[in-house]
Order: C-alpha cells, then structure tokens, then sequence
C-alpha cells in the first residue's frame, strides 16, 4: 500500500524527530479520518504504543495488550520503506509507529560493523534469511526476508538470548548484503551451533571457574543425534565442547586454533593434511584458552611458564569408544595458540 502524500509527509516528520510523541498523536488522528479498515487500525495502534505505560509489569494487563496489538497489527497493510541509515537511527522509537515488520529496509550503501555482523554467524543468517542491523541494550534489530515468522524469531531470541526485531528486506538485497559482510569470515562450520556469544558474555566467563566443573566424561546421550552443546552452563564452554564434537565427528585427530592479523583461525588435521576449517574474532580466543585451561588444569603453570599442557575430559563416541583429548596452550605476543590432539581407546571393564 503507498503513502498518501500528507502521510508520507507526517512520517518524515516524525522520523526526524522520532521521541516527540505530539506528531504521532495527531497523525494518528489523520489517519482516523481517512477511515478505511487499515488506517483506522494503525491509529489505534499509534495510541496505544503512546500510551504513558507502554510497557505495563502486570501479566495480565501486558498479555491483553499485546494481543490489542497483534490484532491491531494484522489489520495494517501499510509497509514503510527505509533506508538503513534512517532505521538504525532511530530504532528505539520504531515499534511506537508502525510493527516493525511493516518497515522495509535497504542495505544498499550501509556498512554494517563488524562487532554487530559478528553476532550471527553466516551459516544461521542464510539458513533463517536474516543478517542483523543494529544492538540496543539487549535488543537487536534485524533485517529478515520473512520479518513476520515468529518461529524464526523466537527461535534465534533463544540462541542468543536477546530480544529480537525484525523489519523486512528484499531476497535480493539480503543476498547482497551477507555477500559484502562476511566476506571477512568465509567459513563458518561449527560457530553456527553456538550460542552466539556477546561481548559482555564472553568477558563475564573469562578467568571464572563454572559449578559445576565439568564432568570425568562427556557423552553424546545419542550418537546418531548432533552433539547440543545448549545444555552446557556457559558459551565459552559450548564452544570447547561443540568444537570437539564436530572434529569428532569429521574424524581429525587434532585441532589448531591461534591468531592472525583480523581473525582467530581454527584448523583441523585429516590424516596429513591441514584444513582450514573455521574463523572466529580474535575477542573469543582469549576466553576460550582460558576454558580449555580450566578443565585440563593448565592455569598454574601458564602463569608460570606461559607454556602447559594436560587432558581434557574424555568424550564417550559410539560403540563404547572413549575419545581422549591432550591440550597444549603456549602464550604469545600475539595471543594463546591452542593445540588439541584427539585420540581413541577401548572402554574400561567397567563400561567407561
């Protein structure tokens, strides 16, 4: 549906100043008397997003009013066509002036940071269509080809444990997008079975010591399932796991991780042959050593030396296979470079 030309001119208004409160309410007004189903709709939607108390404590009165405005959003054809720039800009007034679904947005020209970019790995943003725009607190805005599927949404708000908006963009110019963006981190294998880890997340376990400690065995409860690294206590430690677990499952017999210029490169050995196998920001890979020092009892002596190794817990593989793990952290000017070798061996008589 295109804007009449006075409400395309109340819009500019308000998106120029989108906190003043006083336009809305008067083109909600406008927009009342122009009386067809979709207009009225969107008035109503506008008063009560300028309501005094947006958004009420109280569970029943909060659930009653967002189904008013599910109801309400259903109802409002209109679609919004922003660029990038003028939706980041004012992202945290969006949702007071039309569903952020209706907003369509164009990537064309817009550099997307790499601290945002890095939040969604490739494979899951080509998987579910989306690529993310902006962070606010614990919101982050995303562009998604299918802005109105709440599975999608509410599927990557648990990955990432953030709240999660979608505004809607054309196939085409997301394709283009995920192209220019990650183009810095070409591959993306075992990082998109993370819980995408934020900044504040990862410092937060970095030198902390999970309860519990991580048990003598990990098991993969069913071997022709992928390996769920979600019931883990804590990203960094997801990582580790979800790591080892797909080298496992490839069969390489050791893991590389150390930094370069712009990146952590993680590489995995097949038989004789290195592979580069993934990519992640060199912000994790500090975290990460200190995990792996953890479990394997390394930290006295890297502070001492800057040089330990020692074994991981064992993972239990299929038809009773234990799988050991030696690691070997060196610290260097540049960073931790981590080494792990992964080994095999018969059960014990007990089972294990």
């Amino acid at each position: 549906m295109s804007l009449h030309p006075d409400a395309a001119t109340f819009v500019q208004a308000i998106l120029r100043d989108p906190a003043e409160i006083t336009t809305r309410l008067v083109f909600a007004d406008w927009l009342e008397e122009a009386g067809d189903p979709s207009s009225v709709a969107w008035a109503q939607f506008i008063r009560l997003m300028a309501s005094t108390d947006p958004m009420p404590n109280r569970g029943r009165v909060r659930r009653e009013r967002n189904r008013h405005l599910m109801r309400l959003a259903s109802q409002i054809t209109t679609t919004l066509h922003l660029n990038a720039e003028q939706l980041v800009g004012c992202v945290e007034y969006l949702h007071r002036l039309l569903p952020q679904p209706n907003f369509h947005v164009s990537l064309a020209g817009y550099p997307l940071l790499p601290e945002v970019i890095e939040l969604i790995p490739e494979s899951v943003a080509v998987e579910h269509l989306v690529i993310p725009l902006a962070v606010q607190g614990n919101r982050l805005l995303a562009a998604a080809v299918k802005p109105n599927d709440a599975g999608t949404r509410r599927t990557l708000e648990f990955i990432l444990n953030r709240e999660l908006s979608f505004v809607g963009v054309e196939r085409e110019l997301f394709e283009a997008a995920v192209d220019h963006s990650y183009q810095r981190w070409p591959l993306d294998t075992f990082a998109s079975h993370l819980v995408l880890m934020d900044s504040e997340d990862v410092i937060a376990h970095s030198r902390v010591y999970f309860e519990p400690t991580a048990p003598q065995h990990i098991q993969n409860i069913d071997p022709d399932e992928p390996f769920n690294p979600i019931y883990l206590p804590g990203p960094v430690q997801r990582l580790v796991w979800s790591m080892l677990f797909e080298a496992i499952k490839l069969e390489s017999t050791r893991i590389q991780i150390g930094p370069t210029a712009d990146c952590a490169e993680v590489r995995y050995l097949f038989g004789e042959e290195w592979e580069l196998q993934d990519a992640m920001p060199l912000r994790l890979l500090g975290p990460l050593a200190d995990e792996i020092a953890r479990v394997a009892g390394l930290h006295s002596e890297l502070e001492k030396v800057g040089l330990a190794s020692g074994e991981l817990p064992e993972i239990n593989g299929d038809n009773g296979v234990i799988h050991t793990i030696q690691g070997l952290i060196t610290m260097t000017g540049e960073g931790p470079i981590i080494d792990l070798r992964i080994g095999t061996r018969p059960p014990d008589e007990d089972g294990w």
